[in-house]
This record gives C-alpha cells, sequence and structure tokens, in this order.
C-alpha cells in the first residue's frame, strides 16, 4: 500500500496488536496530498463520534465506508437506518393487518366487504389505518436507500440487494392500491351518492383487496429473506418474540448489547409509532390453516403440464431461431433453411410443440377448476393462444415440406415460402401470448402443489421447475415425467439457444389512439433515450469484461479505461435521467387504457418492469461512478463481483422487454403511419407518397437529433420510477445466477423505421 500510493512510514513508527495501522511521514509528500490525508482523517473522527448526532436524519447521514472482514465501526449511519427502517416496517405491518381483519367478510378466506351494522366505525378505522401505513412508506423510503446501498456492497449480502428492489416496488404498489381503496370506502359512506355507485364500489374492494393482498404477501416475503441480514449489519438480535398464528414479519430487536447509535435510532424511530404490543393485542389475526395437499392424480397433472409447456417453450425457441434471421441492413426476415438437416430439426420440433399441446390440453383441464377465478379466465385464453400457435405451426410444417421437394414447381414453392414467412409472424403472436399468459398462472400452478416459485429466468420466459420446498412425492412424479421429455437439461440448452427478436403487434386500442405532438416527442424521446443507454452499455462491457465465458467483470486499473469507462457511465446516467423525465409526460396515456382491451394488461406490466429493471441498473452503475470519482473507499471487490454483474443482469432484463413495448411506442411516437419497423416480419399498409418520404426524413433526423442531445445532460441522481407502475410488475430478477444462465442476445435497441438498426454494432 505505502508502494502503491508512494507515501513513506513514518519512521520509528511500532504497530501492536493484530490491527495494523497506516502512518505517513508527512515531511515526504506535498502539500495538497496532506490536505487530503487531514480531511480523510476528519472524516473517520466524525463517523466514529456518536455524541455530535442529534436526530434520526444525522444518524443516517454519516457516510458508508463498507471494509469487508472488518467490524463495521464506521457504518454507524447503517445502523441508525436499520432502525429508521423497522419501526415503520413494524407498523407498515400491522396497519395491512388491521385492514384486512376489518374488511374481511366473516368465515372466509379471500371476500372483502363493509361490515354491517358497523360501518361508520369500520370506515373511520380503515381510512386512518391507510393513511397510517402510506405514512409508514414514505417515512421507510430513505433508510431503506442506505439499507440497499449496503446490501450492494456487502459480500454477505447474497440475493439481498435484489429481494430490496421487490420489496420497494411491492410497498409502492401497496400503497398505490391502498389509495385506491380509500377513494372506494369513501364513496360507500357517502349518503349522496346513488346507491349502483355504492354497489360498483363495493365490488371494487373486494377486486383492489385482492391486488393489494398479493402486492403486500411479495413484500413480506422479500422482507423475511432480508431480515437475519438487517439484524446482523444493525448488530442486534431478535429478542425472540413473534406474532402469533400469523405469516407477518415484523423486528422486534433486543437493546442488550446494542450499540449507542441503534439504540439512539430505535429509540426516535419507535417513538413516532404506538407500542407493538399494544397494537398486536387489538387485531385479529386470522388462523393458518395448513394447505390442503391435493390428490396424487392432480399432482400428475400439474407436473405433465409443467413438463409440457417447457417442451413447447424449447421446440418454439429451436423453430424461430432456425426460421428468421437479422440480415447485414439490420432488419429481420424469414428464411427457408436449405440445409436438410436444419429442416427435419424444425419439423421434427413441430412434432414435439405439438405432442407437448395436446399433453397440456388433457393435463390443464384436471386442475384449471381449483384456480381462482380470474386465473381460470387466464388459464383459458393461454390454451386458446397456444391452440392458436399449434395451428401456425402446422401451417409451416406443410409449407417446409412442399418448399424444400423438388416434386413441387417453382411457383408452388415460392408460394410456401410465404406461406411460412406468414405463418411464422401469427405464431410468435400467439406464441408471445400464451408466453404472457403462462407467466400470470405461474404463481398459481406451484401454489396448487405447495411450492414457491423457483426461478430459473431465462430472459422473460417463465420456466416450471420443482422448488427445494416440493414434497417428496411431487419430486418422484417430477423425476418421471421430465424422463418422458428427454430430460430438464436438454430442454433448457433449447431454451437458451439464441435468437432474434421480432416485434409484435401493439394492442388494437393503438389503432384509436390519435396523440398530440407532445405525447408523441415523449416517446420518441425515450427510444432514444434507450438507444444511447444501449451504446454505452456496450461500452461499459467492453470496459470492464474479463470473461464472456463466465460473466466476470472488474474495473480497469489503467487511467485512459477508466476515464473512458467514466464517459460511457455518464452518458447512460444521462440517457436514463431523460427517458424516466419523458415517461412522466406520457405515462397517463398508457396507464389509463383499459385492461379489458387485449393486450393492455400485458403491456402495462412489461412497460412496468423495463422501467423498473432500468432503474435498478441506473442504482447499480451510480455507485461505480461514485467509486470512481468521490469515493475510492468502496469495496472494489463487492463492485467486481455483485454491484456491475448485477448492473449488466438488470440492463439485459430491460433489454429483453423492448420487443414487448416497441409497437406500442411506435404508435403513440406517430412512426407506424410513416414506415414498418425494422424488427416487423410483415409490412404495415404505408401508402409510400412524397409527403411520407419527407415524412419519414424529418423523423428520423429528430430521432437522431434526440439522442445526439443526451450525452451533454449532467446528472447526479437516479430519479425513481413514476410510482403508479408498481402496481403492474409482476417480476423480474437481476441475480448474478439469472445473467449467467441466459444466453440470449441483448442490447436491443428500438427501431421505430426501417433505416434504424435493432441492435448495437457489433453486439451480435
Amino acid at each position: 500500500m505505502y508502494q502503491l500510493s508512494g507515501f513513506s512510514p513514518l519512521a520509528g513508527a511500532q504497530t501492536t496488536g493484530s490491527a495494523p495501522q497506516f502512518l505517513i511521514e508527512m515531511d515526504s509528500i506535498d502539500a495538497k496530498i496532506q490536505r487530503t490525508w487531514a480531511n480523510a482523517m476528519a472524516e473517520m473522527d466524525a463517523a466514529m463520534n456518536a455524541n455530535m448526532v442529534m436526530n434520526l436524519d444525522s444518524l443516517m447521514a454519516h457516510p458508508v465506508h463498507y471494509i469487508p472482514d472488518v467490524a463495521s465501526k464506521f457504518n454507524k449511519g447503517i445502523k441508525a437506518a436499520s432502525a429508521a427502517f423497522m419501526a415503520p416496517w413494524n407498523n407498515a405491518a400491522t396497519k395491512a393487518q388491521l385492514i384486512e381483519s376489518l374488511l374481511r367478510k366473516p368465515g372466509t378466506k379471500d371476500q372483502f366487504m363493509l361490515q354491517v351494522p358497523q360501518d361508520r366505525k369500520v370506515y373511520i378505522r380503515v381510512q386512518s389505518a391507510i393513511n397510517a401505513f402510506i405514512s409508514t412508506w414514505q417515512e421507510a423510503q430513505n433508510p431503506l436507500s442506505i439499507l440497499e446501498k449496503e446490501m450492494l456492497l456487502s459480500p454477505d449480502a447474497d440475493s439481498s440487494s435484489e429481494k430490496t428492489e421487490i420489496l420497494v416496488s411491492s410497498w409502492q404498489a401497496s400503497v398505490q392500491w391502498l389509495r385506491d381503496l380509500r377513494v372506494k370506502v369513501t364513496i360507500c359512506m357517502r349518503p349522496n351518492v346513488a346507491s349502483t355507485k355504492k354497489t360498483e364500489a363495493l365490488e371494487d374492494i373486494e377486486k383492489i383487496m385482492s391486488s393489494f393482498i398479493d402486492s403486500w404477501k411479495k413484500a413480506k416475503g422479500s422482507v423475511n429473506d432480508i431480515q437475519p441480514f438487517i439484524y446482523k449489519v444493525a448488530e442486534v438480535k431478535p429478542s425472540g418474540s413473534s406474532v402469533p398464528n400469523s405469516d407477518m414479519p415484523i423486528f422486534m430487536p433486543s437493546m442488550e448489547g446494542a450499540t449507542d447509535e441503534f439504540t439512539k435510532a430505535w429509540g426516535i424511530a419507535s417513538s413516532d409509532f404506538p407500542d407493538m404490543d399494544k397494537v398486536l393485542s387489538t387485531i385479529k389475526f386470522p388462523d393458518i390453516e395448513e394447505p390442503e395437499m391435493i390428490d396424487f392424480a392432480t399432482q400428475e397433472a400439474v407436473a405433465k403440464f409443467m413438463g409440457s409447456w417447457n417442451s413447447a417453450l424449447a421446440k418454439a425457441n429451436t423453430v424461430q431461431s432456425g426460421l428468421i434471421r437479422l440480415e447485414n441492413n439490420g432488419r429481420v426476415s424469414v428464411k427457408i433453411p436449405d440445409q436438410v438437416d436444419l429442416s427435419t430439426s424444425i419439423q421434427e420440433a413441430i412434432d414435439d410443440f405439438t405432442d407437448a399441446w395436446k399433453r397440456a390440453k388433457v393435463s390443464i383441464v384436471i386442475f384449471q377448476q381449483l384456480f381462482p377465478n380470474f386465473s381460470k379466465n387466464t388459464a383459458t385464453s393461454l390454451m386458446h393462444h397456444w391452440d392458436d400457435a399449434a395451428q401456425s405451426l402446422s401451417v409451416i410444417q406443410r409449407s417446409l415440406t412442399i418448399s424444400n421437394s423438388p416434386e413441387y414447381g417453382t411457383s408452388e414453392r415460392r408460394k410456401a415460402s410465404r406461406q411460412v414467412a406468414k405463418a411464422i409472424y401469427a405464431f410468435i403472436e400467439s406464441w408471445t401470448s400464451a408466453t404472457e399468459k403462462a407467466r400470470e398462472i405461474h404463481p398459481q400452478v406451484y401454489k396448487l402443489v405447495g411450492m414457491k416459485p423457483s426461478a430459473v429466468p431465462v430472459g422473460i420466459a417463465p420456466v416450471f421447475m420443482p422448488s427445494k420446498d416440493s414434497s417428496s412425492e411431487f419430486q418422484a412424479i417430477w423425476k418421471f415425467m421430465v424422463a418422458e421429455f428427454d430430460g430438464f437439461d436438454k430442454m433448457m440448452d433449447e431454451i437458451s439457444i439464441p435468437k432474434v427478436s421480432v416485434a409484435t403487434a401493439p394492442p388494437k386500442i393503438f389503432s384509436l389512439i390519435d396523440e398530440d405532438l407532445s405525447v408523441q416527442k415523449a416517446v420518441t424521446g425515450l427510444m432514444a433515450s434507450w438507444n444511447i443507454a444501449s451504446q454505452s452499455l456496450d461500452q461499459i462491457r467492453k470496459s470492464c469484461l474479463i470473461s464472456e465465458k463466465e460473466k466476470s467483470f472488474a474495473i480497469p486499473s489503467d487511467k485512459t479505461e477508466r476515464n473512458t469507462l467514466l464517459g460511457a457511465i455518464n452518458t447512460l446516467m444521462a440517457a436514463y435521467d431523460t427517458a424516466i423525465r419523458k415517461v412522466y409526460q406520457f405515462e397517463t396515456v398508457i396507464l389509463d387504457l383499459s385492461e379489458e382491451e387485449d393486450g393492455v394488461k400485458e403491456l402495462k406490466r412489461n412497460l412496468a418492469e423495463y422501467l423498473y429493471s432500468w432503474n435498478t441498473a441506473a442504482k447499480r452503475i451510480q455507485i461505480v461512478r461514485e467509486y470512481l470519482t468521490i469515493n475510492p473507499f468502496l469495496c472494489k471487490r463487492c463492485l467486481d463481483m455483485k454491484v456491475i454483474p448485477e448492473f449488466f443482469a438488470a440492463c439485459h432484463e430491460a433489454s429483453l422487454r423492448v420487443p414487448k413495448i416497441e409497437t406500442a411506442f411506435y404508435a403513440l411516437s406517430g412512426a407506424t403511419s410513416l414506415d414498418t419497423c425494422a424488427a416487423c416480419l410483415t409490412a404495415t399498409s404505408v401508402s409510400v407518397t412524397p409527403n411520407t418520404k419527407v415524412a419519414k426524413k424529418k423523423y428520423v433526423a429528430e430521432f437522431n437529433k434526440s439522442m445526439a442531445q443526451i450525452p451533454k445532460t449532467k446528472v447526479t441522481t437516479v430519479l425513481p420510477v413514476p410510482s403508479k407502475f408498481s402496481r403492474h410488475v409482476q417480476s423480474y430478477s437481476f441475480s448474478i445466477r439469472s445473467f449467467s444462465s441466459s444466453t440470449q442476445t441483448s442490447n436491443r435497441l428500438f427501431a421505430p423505421v426501417r433505416d434504424l438498426p435493432i441492435y448495437v454494432e457489433g453486439s451480435v
């Protein structure tokens, strides 16, 4: 360390004990470095002085210098943040439970209504609990952001940072649902409101509460996962108290042995909320029932459906990767394979896909009636789209036979080739819809057999496999079933085959939307921002990549390379900032669309997950920028092994959702009337006139201008995703394992017209 810094150790200095100290000969360094050293020492002294802290904000304001394997004496702010998070979480958990107990219909598990004759009292208590719940979220946001950074920089955090991201979005979504609930409850209690509106409001309460409980379950599950780590960084132990008959995680820290910082912060934070024991005594907790295990035949049907879906997913990937090509001009096209073996493998994949569909069709009938009503409808829609996909593949199979057979004439073979192009587009449309529906019922399928969803993420394709908590009986059924499909590993290999993503049609309602110029410019600006961010991402990858195979990264040590990396990071941060500002300008256009319209619900979900994934990436790369500019004390090993891989994984998640949202953006930006998009397989009915040519040229110029302006923007903070999107997030993963297991092509760009590329140059 002395050699690297160019300093000399203080002459005659002795180091005693097991903790070595750095004692510098000050005469050997210039005045500027002396001031730097003095400032660093003063900062450490301030962080060590707990007596200077007067309130909770100042307690949490201490700078974080995470030093692995060393007592966290520098991290006093972390201890304060832990206390400042624990107290509002406890209050939120109790308020959520109180709201459930007040609105739950007696004797039921999932039905909610305002109880009679205590409406007025219930109304007052529900409104009060909702207001308190929303307040707790506001109290918890700052300490949560501090804890999240600690998790990012700790090698002991495992998946805690990912769980914290899920907690944030789930808690935020819960707040949104309760705001809606507050409106509906108010309508029910107003005497001058028509009875029909009151009836509608009562029906809405059940739907809202169902959505709230789903979001809050995710939040509680996340807290259960991160609770041990929070106790660890706070350096306190749980008191051993627990909430009887409840899955509600709460924090009850033991003050014995707690540090002064935690004790002070806990005293301040908990004083703002009622006494926990008193609150818990007022809440009626429902009895926790042991889940009923379904019979063997039903378990077998679930396993067969799961295996059939995985097999179909693998075979669909084989077909798409075999027929879709990326041309040198950057456009996608359908190419009929001229090699016999490739054509044969596609034909066999279609046979296997059809066989999987037939098995699933038989299996799902056995257990579909066990789903909640909304999931029953989703399952029916899934099988409908799967059926359409199978029919399209049947057309492809017949047409491939004709196009590759010398027995048919040239005109017949050309006609068959056109049929393949048309059918593969129809297949992708149907299969994309089926995949979206499968994502929706994914948790319900696991719930039937008493399992938590096991994440084996490959992009956004829902893959089914038993989790560790599955019963031995189901494991045995699954093992036997997988053997029928040539093994799980083989299916996963096929699912992971790189493929060119194709744009699918936007929801039909977009044909009726005629947005003003400001919305068109905002949407265009977001697309341009993402494209610039993707180019910067490619540069960051080149700067940090050590091994493509092992997905290993490291911040370069060379000064020139670091400057290049920093420039790319600044550009990416500016692009993200610009994009979020644009989203605020058009969010209502999409969020106000009725989810009764086909494809709208899926669009909202994919857009929300796209934005949250990008936000996750921005928060991580901001820490790398902090290390490169103002805080070299951060743990570089943690940055290399955890923060940077998670950054790339989050970018990957966002990139995979671009094909899911792009055509809706093209429609909103006005590009659909100018040209066919570069990733579209079928041409749109655009009349080519002198006016459209001029308009297209102007559009491309504006698009490129928007991209060119972004690097000039300077930003220092990471803007949050508009909160209304939180309720539409279902799942997104940025764990290192999910990124390492995926080989799907990333760096997907928005290309609203054919003159623009759909991938970053050199990334495919």
